[in-house]
């Protein structure tokens, strides 16, 4: 399983977003955001990505998980800037 983390100043505060994915077979993946999950999916054979949308006070924000050539790329937007 792979972990990512980010720590997000939104102006109004700080926040601790954390990306756990398992690989291409399982296709797990939780988001948890100040230690609170607010994201899970349990399976999902042949993971091919995902994207899950929230907000962070107030503000637009986008999780994205490509699948690129055998690797996968995490993107995170949050008022649409990517961080």
């Amino acid at each position: 399983m792979k972990t990512i983390t980010w720590d997000i100043d939104t102006g109004v505060d700080r926040h601790h977003l954390e990306m756990n994915h398992a690989a291409f077979w399982t296709g797990r993946a939780s988001l948890t955001i100040d230690h609170v999950m607010v994201y899970e999916r349990k399976r999902k054979l042949f993971d091919k990505g995902l994207e899950h949308r929230f907000a962070l006070d107030g503000k637009p924000c986008l999780l994205r998980v490509r699948y690129l050539l055998g690797r996968y790329e995490y993107e995170l937007f949050v008022d649409g800037k990517l961080h």
